[in-house]
């Protein structure tokens, strides 16, 4: 029986941990990254990062 109760309490405790963080957008980064590339364009380096 003791072993249901505190399993029960991590539990509820590791809930409400999980519920209770903040759900806000980060403002980072405020403006466009720019990636600079030394290959030319249409190479896979070029296509790799379009996709990142």
């Amino acid at each position: 029986m003791q072993r249901k109760a505190v399993a029960l309490a991590v539990a509820l405790a590791s809930a409400i941990a999980i519920f209770n963080m903040p759900a806000e957008a980060e403002s980072w980064p405020s403006k466009p990254i720019r990636f600079i590339l030394p290959n030319p364009p249409g190479g896979t380096n070029n296509i790799l990062a379009r996709m990142l």
